[in-house]
């Protein structure tokens, strides 16, 4: 029963709080597009009147909206960007700006008695460009431990609102910051994203870089390996080739050694000395 009681409590406290425009509807638009700002209802009775107003302070903005019977003045600049749907409550804002960016409230009249509030925040944004990625150097030795490093910029413009790099192909905690810089514009409000990074070159890497949603290109690095690591393997082959010719010399020798040896201590009737052992013996003397 407590439970029951609980719940129902709670949704009348949702209710309440919808009706008396704590709850935000947001929205999100992009620079120079249009987008339409729906205001919600939670009523099917009839609207005698809409008024859609920026801000939620003491000096409001009316934007646009609609009263029965009669018309409602509606400030030049809003005039022809806004455009008012009277059936489904809602309304068009087109060519937007950064100047649109922020609370808006829908005040929605059933009768002049009978009113329900509600507001919609809205964020502009504007996407970066394709982030640039070049590859600055990668062929010097840190003097102190000898470590090959390559330095990588990567920067973008137009965005809005201001964003970080992010390097999805590398290991963050190998990533050394070398620059790492913002500015906006004054007159677009539009960012410039750049940053530096300098990242050890210990085997060959596709990487890419992102501002907010653009990518970029892949660059590879390291394609050849780090020189350092060229050695050591340059170093074993040789090391082997002299090895084996080592023992292919020694092997060549101790074979030309035993044949000279060999030759020396031939028998007597050894066939390559011309003459069996016995001829020799029956030669004549001479007195």
């Amino acid at each position: 029963m407590r439970t029951s009681v609980c719940f129902l409590l709670l949704g009348i406290l949702v209710l309440l709080a919808a009706r008396n425009g704590n709850a935000v509807k947001n929205f999100t638009g992009v620079l120079g597009q249009n987008i339409t700002l729906q205001c919600p209802r939670t009523k099917t009775t009839d609207v005698t009147r809409l008024y859609i107003q920026k801000g939620d302070g003491a000096n409001p903005v009316f934007i646009n909206g609609f009263y029965t019977g009669r018309e409602l003045p509606v400030e030049l600049k809003y005039k022809y960007r806004t455009f008012v749907n009277r059936k489904d409550l809602s309304m068009e804002m087109t060519n937007l700006s950064f100047s649109d960016e922020g609370l808006y409230k829908c005040i929605v009249f059933y009768t002049s008695q009978d009113r329900e509030e509600f507001k919609l925040l809205l964020k502009v944004t504007a996407e970066y460009n394709v982030p640039n990625l070049t590859v600055e150097k990668c062929d010097e030795h840190n003097p102190v431990t000898g470590e090959k490093r390559c330095t990588l910029t990567c920067s973008s413009t137009g965005g809005y609102p201001q964003s970080k790099v992010t390097w999805p192909e590398l290991n963050l905690s190998l990533i050394s910051y070398v620059h790492n810089n913002s500015f906006q514009d004054p007159t677009s409000k539009t960012w410039t994203i750049i940053q530096t990074i300098s990242y050890p070159c210990n085997k060959p890497t596709n990487i890419s870089c992102s501002v907010d949603t653009s990518v970029s290109n892949i660059v590879s690095i390291c394609v050849n390996g780090p020189d350092d690591e060229k050695f050591p393997l340059d170093a074993a082959v040789i090391s082997a080739i002299v090895v084996v010719l080592l023992i292919i010399f020694i092997l060549l020798a101790v074979y030309i050694i035993k044949r000279w040896r060999a030759r020396r201590r031939l028998p007597p009737d050894d066939p390559d000395l011309g003459l069996p052992l016995d001829d020799c013996h029956s030669q004549p003397q001479e007195s």
